[in-house]
């Protein structure tokens, strides 16, 4: 279990300048009270929190699917196939995300995530951290996916979200 922990905090943080770059504008964005700066530390660790709490579910999800793909004697090409769209999914991750942009009721997804954040954002501004570091789990992000691929082959619900859980804990720096 350890080395699977170890290639998510991996995955994660060689992810880090993909987040920068996709996500970063987002953080900039926050509506930090800006009064102190114990306030914006507190916002921040809330924003993530909500972040990686949404990883964690879908890692749930996706380890419970495993698992269940692994009662039905395809644990092999489960793992195989997981690690296989993992490496793929770090080297054109920015590219994924356009592809699965298209795919039915996707984009209609994601409009409502950004919707939700933008209202958030307005009506809200102190009080959504959290929420808005949850709904930003949910916006699709080709690292991610990769990571969901980890957490399928983790093959159970805990150990999908412990998966998620410390990739989401990679890509903070």
């Amino acid at each position: 279990m350890t080395a699977i922990l170890s290639s998510a905090l991996l995955l994660g943080f060689a992810g880090s300048l993909h987040c920068v770059g996709m996500c970063g504008p987002l953080l900039l964005a926050l509506p930090l009270d800006r009064s102190g700066k114990w306030h914006v530390m507190q916002q921040m660790l809330l924003y993530h929190f909500g972040r990686i709490l949404t990883y964690a579910a879908l890692g749930v999800v996706f380890g419970l699917l495993g698992k269940g793909l692994a009662i039905a004697g395809m644990q092999k090409i489960i793992s195989v196939s997981a690690g296989v769209f993992m490496l793929g999914m770090a080297v054109m991750a920015w590219r994924f995300e356009q592809l699965v942009s298209v795919l039915p009721g996707f984009g209609a997804f994601s409009t409502w995530v950004k919707t939700g954040i933008g209202k958030l954002m307005r009506h809200n501004p102190y009080g959504s951290s959290i929420t808005i570091g949850a709904l930003n789990g949910l916006l699709p992000c080709g690292m991610v996916y990769a990571a969901l691929a980890g957490a399928l082959a983790a093959m159970g619900g805990p150990e999908g979200a412990l998966f998620m859980a410390v990739f989401g804990l990679g890509t903070l720096p």
